[in-house]
């Protein structure tokens, strides 16, 4: 019987196993690329006039409002004068652990069926659930 020193090493190189590992990692990157855009906090989903959203949140705070050139906003709700360019944001609120809107628009958003205005007792912020709607008229 051959000794230990003597035995084929057939055990897969440095380079060999570097490679298998290379090829695992890019394997789960492509993966990891193609879900990414369905990863987030929160989705944003709805229909309704003349435009429709789905959005994945992927940051702690996000606008709401119509687009133009003075105002970036991260979600559409499209390009009626009823929409204000700044309607309003969601965001996470780590004290409280959840989710809250605040309505900068004029004309408000209704949460839920309830009309929420920036300038009720409130402030204009509401906490939202997980199937809060959404509504801006």
């Amino acid at each position: 019987m051959p000794s230990p020193a003597q035995q084929p090493d057939n055990s897969p190189s440095t380079s060999d196993r570097n490679n298998e590992s290379s090829m695992m990692d890019e394997k789960e990157r492509s993966r990891l690329l193609k879900h990414a855009n369905k990863c987030g906090f929160a989705r944003i989903k709805g229909i309704g006039g003349l435009s429709s959203v789905d959005h994945v949140m992927k940051t702690y705070r996000i606008t709401l409002g119509r687009p133009n050139k003075k105002a970036e906003v991260d979600v559409s709700l499209g390009e009626t004068m009823s929409v204000s360019r700044q309607h309003g944001e969601i965001y996470y609120d780590f004290d409280k652990k959840g989710f809250y809107l605040k309505v900068l628009g004029k004309n408000g958003i209704h949460v839920d069926g309830k009309l929420v205005q920036p300038k009720d007792a409130s402030g204009g912020v509401v906490e939202l659930s997980s199937k809060s709607c959404l509504q801006v008229t």
